[in-house]
C-alpha cells in the first residue's frame, strides 16, 4: 500500500524528472527547438480560418454530398486531431 502510495504522490522534482525522461525519449516536443513548429501553428492558423468562413457557408448554402469540400474538411479535420496530440506532448517551458 506504501508503494502505491508513493507512486501516486506526484512532487514537482517528480514531475520534472518524468518530463526529462520523455524528452530524452523523443516524446516530448519543446517549441523553443522544434523548427516546424512555426509552420504547423501557421497551418492550424489557416484551417480555422478556413472552418470559420467556408464551412458555414458550406452547410447553410450548398448541399451537402461528399464532393471536394468534404475530403477538405476531412483533412482539416484530421489537422486539428493532430493538433491536440501534438499539444498534449509539446512541453511548456524550460527544462
Amino acid at each position: 500500500m506504501n508503494q502505491l502510495r508513493n507512486r501516486l504522490h506526484w512532487t514537482p522534482r517528480k514531475i520534472y524528472r518524468e518530463l526529462r525522461m520523455w524528452m530524452q525519449r523523443g516524446l516530448v516536443v519543446n517549441p523553443e527547438l522544434s523548427p516546424g513548429l512555426e509552420l504547423w501553428d501557421f497551418l492550424t492558423a489557416s484551417c480555422l480560418i478556413w472552418v470559420g468562413f467556408i464551412a458555414p457557408v458550406q452547410l447553410a448554402l450548398l448541399n451537402l454530398h461528399m464532393d471536394a469540400l468534404f475530403f477538405v474538411n476531412c483533412c482539416i479535420d484530421l489537422v486539428f486531431l493532430v493538433d491536440m496530440v501534438l499539444h498534449w506532448v509539446c512541453s511548456q517551458g524550460q527544462l
